[in-house]
């Protein structure tokens, strides 16, 4: 298979075999990839009888959680009902079966999704589903029209590839991520949802190469009364879903889907594998829209800071790096350091002296590998600084965002994150969490926000990290996970919430805790 969503537990897995062998693998950087070994517990064919063995599968998609507090899908504090029926479907057709085996592989997957809460939440739409769960995102949601207390929202998934153990080249719609950090990367993570686009990966002994062309909804919708040529003023606060929205009677809702102004993203990275435990990867990536794909942009190896120059300077390009580095001697324990740094905008003479023009977000992570009873465990800390000015854009076609969800780092600029996990891990199909989250979001007010906008590019004018003050979500939880049979996992989580400004559930309440006990069963779906 190739995996687009591999699951929590799965990297995991990963990190720690990578950890004990001393080598860096190739799935804790970059996403898709080739699965290497069959799961151990294959989904249910339902045209196994047909006897087509791996040349075409259909399989069935479930889940079922529940939630004492919804999720974190809306900001009141409901109890809800979380179903996903869905299928999926899959291809693998040999090309080339030798030592240098291509092979064709093409899937396509149906989520449909509906949720029913204990408190109707229609009183706040138009709202972004999950602003500040980390684990999910939507493209779409509307009211469902019975109960009235519902939403319905599906998601979908599919593409046709053509792979080997050299190169992959994917076109479809799917989640891609780049970097090396579990929580989300700086440049493209998985969080939000898929993304239409051609991909491209080749590897070279130590050298990998990875391109992708993708196209985003910007949420700005075609309309007559937003003139063409205000694709080049930041007024997104205004168009927060991309929705006309009537409400109806019985607070049920009706969204009518506007077309949106064409948003692109292109990306191309170099990971070099100094060692087998030190990896450096060096990537550019811009957004552009509004207007036909520059052909510079198609180009796989041309450097997109000269490209976009010579089209008037009018997108929004972003440089980075991000490293691997294993290291430990002894037999049971075994380190990872890990770091990430993205650029926006950078005054190379003034980058140790001033502020003004350089742009920064980083990440610094850490893992450890030990044993307890005979027992891996895994000891990871991650911390991201997104600095206030980092992807913005004067422009409001360029921002890196997808159906309003950002494809960088899911908290967006101008917030900062830790994250500490401790799991062990008890057989092949069962593992322990114990996790704490912290999230710091600036609570500027939106005509603070279009100030800060209107004068990031002057020199003179100072900004300060949170200088405006922040909201915050701190999350502690207890997550149990097991295999049970034939493909069914189930989830037990006990979580307990800090936050400020963003679930309150009374009108003046600034500060709000709450508790939270998920549980889920799921059936060949990632989470």
């Amino acid at each position: 298979d190739l995996i687009t969503n591999p699951t929590e537990f799965y990297l995991f897995k990963k990190e720690i075999h990578s950890l004990q062998s001393n080598k860096i693998e190739e799935e804790l950087f970059l996403s898709p990839f080739v699965q290497k070994k069959p799961e151990r517990n294959n989904p249910l064919n339902l045209i196994e009888y047909l006897d087509l063995k791996e040349l075409f599968k259909i399989e069935p998609i479930g889940s079922f959680r529940l939630s004492s507090s919804n999720f974190e899908m809306f900001p009141e504090n409901s109890s809800a009902l979380w179903l996903t029926p869905g299928l999926k479907l899959k291809s693998t057709i040999p090309i080339v079966n030798d030592l240098s085996s291509i092979w064709l592989y093409s899937w396509a997957e149906f989520h449909k999704h509906s949720a029913i809460f204990a408190n109707s939440p229609m009183s706040i739409f138009p709202y972004k589903l999950f602003e500040y769960n980390p684990d999910y995102s939507m493209g779409f949601y509307t009211g469902s029209l019975g109960p009235n207390k519902g939403i319905d929202f599906d998601q979908s998934q599919a593409g046709v590839s053509i792979l080997s153990n050299n190169f992959e080249f994917v076109f479809g719609k799917f989640n891609t991520s780049f970097g090396p950090f579990t929580r989300g990367n700086l440049s493209l993570s998985n969080n939000a949802p898929p993304i239409e686009q051609i991909f491209i990966k080749l590897k070279h002994k130590k050298l990998v190469f990875s391109y992708l062309l993708g196209s985003l909804d910007s949420n700005i919708p075609k309309d007559t009364n937003f003139p063409e040529d205000e694709l080049y003023i930041d007024l997104w606060e205004l168009f927060p879903y991309g929705f006309d929205i009537n409400l109806l009677d019985d607070n049920q809702l009706e969204g009518i889907r506007l077309p949106s102004y064409e948003r692109y993203i292109s990306y191309h990275r170099l990971d070099f594998n100094i060692k087998e435990n030190i990896r450096i990867g060096a990537y550019e990536q811009i957004i552009f829209g509004g207007r036909d794909i520059p052909t510079a942009y198609m180009i796989p190896v041309l450097p997109f800071w000269s490209s976009q120059h010579e089209t008037g300077d009018l997108d929004n390009l972003m440089i980075g790096l991000d490293f691997d580095i294993l290291f430990g001697k002894k037999i049971h324990i075994k380190n990872r350091l890990y770091g990430s740094v993205l650029i926006d905008e950078w005054a190379p003479y003034s980058a140790f002296d001033r502020d003004d023009r350089n742009w920064f977000a980083y990440q610094l992570g850490y893992s450890r590998n030990g044993k307890i009873f005979n027992k891996d465990l895994l000891y990871k800390m991650e911390y991201t600084r997104i600095g206030p000015r980092v992807y913005n854009h004067r422009f409001i076609i360029n921002e890196p965002k997808h159906h309003g969800y950002n494809i960088g780092f899911w908290s967006g600029n101008h917030s900062d994150d830790f994250l500490m996990n401790l799991v062990m891990i008890l057989d092949n199909d069962r593992y322990i969490k114990l996790a704490y989250e912290f999230t710091r979001f600036s609570n500027a007010s939106l005509i603070q926000q279009m100030d800060d906008l209107e004068n990031q590019y002057n020199n003179n004018y100072s900004l300060k990290f949170l200088g405006h003050g922040y909201n915050y979500r701190g999350k502690i939880s207890l997550t149990f996970s097991t295999l049970v049979k034939y493909g069914f996992f189930l989830d037990f989580e006990l979580s307990s919430f800090n936050t400020k400004g963003l679930y309150s559930n009374g009108e003046f309440a600034e500060i709000d805790r709450f508790e939270d006990v998920t549980v889920k069963i799921r059936y060949n779906i990632s989470k």
